[in-house]
């Protein structure tokens, strides 16, 4: 209101000073500087408001995630890659040697499950961009100590400095609902190129002063009434048109990218500007900083993203400024000035966007999970297993999760885990797969305390038949199985998570196959927890000295069976299954056959 009124009195001062002109000029002048400095400070007003309600905004959906049990922030699904290659982005940060986890890890270690899996919970990225670096770190878990070692420090400090976490987040969300206008502007970067016929560009670009100077010459003339002049403009059009006709289709291709995507661009430049001032000057967050320093700078970014706007106009005004002036030609050729020198440290700008949105998203899940639960940083050693103390699963109410110790070391590498359905022995085998994944990452587990060294995930827990690769049930399992038993040149031991393994056969081979593959295994340098129902394995893991047996246990009581999730050591010696059945009143005589077959007793019946 305060501008509208100081317009509309500059124009209306001249109705009582109409008498006195240079009373109200100067009074206009007044207003109008008044107007002028309304706006300014206006969209200075207006500028703080957003970035306020921005950062209002990453408070409630952390106090979301402390408040209420994994609810949904952001994207739950797996991000998907742009069909188009060019609008995909590097990173700035190395993530060494990594394991890439197949879609068999990824579907038993609930990665993408629903309601909410593992890269939900994590997931706090405004970006398409920022999504897909989460997802390709999660899917491609490091092996280097050191590299691991050096994530968690920059996780640490994120968890660790909440406001400025919070206020690059909140930079970040001036992407939100952007992310075609980000592809865009990928693209547009990545397909700049100079305009073709060079010295004609020039030659326009030296004519359209000339040409501005006799068109403002020909038009006040013709304001004095000289209407010969008029002849002027006809032969200023009939030059200009033809000439700048001939650029026309050249001039569309350069710009058209840019037109409508200026707001990924200021977003872009409000990110680079907010990590420069924020991000500390060491590690991996150094790294992000001085690439987003070297795009803040008033010649890069901030030139880009007046020039884009340029190139949105449009209309029969437009039209007359490109016959008199060539405005077209001079905007193309800033934009290009602008971006063919800096094109690789605006694409590898993006990509530290993406890089700092994935680090915040593993900081606020670090963060936030400290307020329903236990967590620590793991200790990376190159030796020694791994071993959690009261390890929880990250998806598990922490009021409803039993936490359980985990010591697959060396001298007792293979863990063979019975117990009955339901007990906690696939939940257990999930909760080391998801720790380590998450230690892996270089953020925080869910544990009072873990020491891990990295190794390579590969687990069998709920395999499905894959009918457009032909694979019956059974070849799926033996194929992932395959992998855990075959010799490699990767110095990373493997860590290998069986659940039931060769269930799609008969018992005979089943069992024998089990029994050798778990011989197998306590040969090599591998860990593995396996769970079965299986007593032979039992028997033989008391035999072999890197083996060890473990086992749930259950009670029956006056409301079924009920189960405590505390993981024991040996094998688990209860049978309560003919006294379910008898519970649930199976007919008398079935009760009591079986119980004879289970003697032996009944082999001739």
């Amino acid at each position: 209101m305060a501008r509208l009124g100081l317009f509309g009195s500059a124009g209306a001062c001249w109705i009582p000073l109409h008498t006195t002109p240079w009373l109200g000029v100067a009074a206009s002048v007044m207003l109008l500087a008044a107007f002028v400095a309304a706006v300014v400070s206006h969209r200075r007003l207006k500028a703080h408001r957003e970035v306020g309600d921005r950062l209002l905004l990453m408070i409630d959906e952390s106090l979301q995630r402390c408040t209420d049990w994994l609810p949904v922030i952001r994207q739950a699904d797996r991000p998907i890659d742009p069909n188009d290659s060019a609008a995909r982005v590097g990173t700035v940060l190395d993530s060494g040697r990594t394991w890439a986890l197949t879609e068999q890890e990824c579907d038993d270690l609930d990665l993408y499950a629903l309601p909410v899996g593992l890269f939900g919970v994590l997931n706090r990225t405004s970006t398409d961009i920022g999504g897909r670096r989460l997802r390709d770190w999660l899917e491609n878990p490091a092996l280097e100590r050191e590299i691991i070692e050096q994530r968690q420090n920059t996780i640490q400090w994120l968890e660790t400095h909440p406001e400025p976490r919070l206020q690059l987040m909140a930079a970040a969300a001036t992407l939100r609902k952007q992310n075609v206008m980000v592809a865009g502007l990928v693209t547009a970067i990545r397909a700049a190129s100079p305009l073709p016929r060079p010295k004609m560009v020039l030659g326009l670009r030296l004519w359209a002063w000339p040409s501005l100077l006799l068109t403002l010459w020909a038009l006040a003339e013709l304001a004095q009434g000289h209407l010969q002049y008029s002849l002027l403009l006809l032969a200023l059009l009939l030059i200009n048109g033809p000439l700048y006709w001939s650029m026309r289709s050249s001039l569309n291709r350069c710009l058209t990218p840019w037109q409508g995507i200026s707001p990924a661009g200021r977003g872009y430049e409000h990110v680079a500007q907010e990590s420069s001032q924020t991000l500390p000057n060491r590690g991996e967050l150094g790294s992000i900083r001085v690439v987003l320093e070297s795009v803040a700078v008033s010649s890069v970014l901030p030139a880009l993203c007046r020039r884009m706007t340029w190139s949105e106009s449009g209309g029969m005004m437009h039209t007359l400024c490109n016959l008199v002036f060539f405005y077209d030609v001079h905007v193309a050729r800033m934009i290009l000035r602008t971006v063919l020198p800096h094109r690789d440290s605006l694409l590898t700008g993006l990509g530290a966007v993406a890089d700092l949105e994935a680090l915040c998203s593993m900081a606020c899940f670090a963060f936030e999970s400290s307020a329903g639960g236990r967590t620590c940083y793991p200790s990376i050693s190159d030796e020694g297993g791994v071993k959690i103390r009261a390890g929880r699963h990250p998806l598990i109410m922490p009021d409803e999760v039993v936490a359980n110790d985990v010591d697959v070391v060396p001298d007792a590498r293979l863990w063979v885990i019975t117990g009955p359905n339901m007990a906690g022995k696939s939940t257990l085998l999930r909760m080391v797969g998801v720790n380590c994944l998450l230690g892996q990452l270089g953020t925080a587990v869910a544990a009072e305390a873990m020491t891990m060294m990295p190794v390579r995930l590969i687990t069998d827990l709920s395999v499905r038949d894959n009918l457009a690769r032909h694979e019956s049930y059974f070849l799926a399992e033996v194929r992932h199985l395959k992998r855990m038993v075959e010799p490699t040149d990767d110095p990373a031991p493997i860590l290998g998570l069986i659940d039931e393994p060769f269930r799609g056969t008969n018992s005979e081979e089943q069992v024998a196959a089990s029994l050798a593959v778990v011989d197998h295994l306590t040969r090599l340098v591998n860990l593995t927890l396996l769970a079965t129902h299986e007593d032979r394995l039992t028997l033989l893991a008391e035999q072999l000295p890197t083996a060890r047996n473990h086992h749930f246990h259950e009670q029956l009581g006056e409301q079924g069976m009920m189960f405590d999730y505390r993981l024991r050591p040996g094998p688990a010696t209860a049978r309560n299954a003919l006294d379910v059945l008898a519970r649930e009143r199976f007919p008398t005589e079935l009760i009591e056959d079986a119980r004879r077959r289970l003697a032996g007793d009944g082999d001739e019946d």
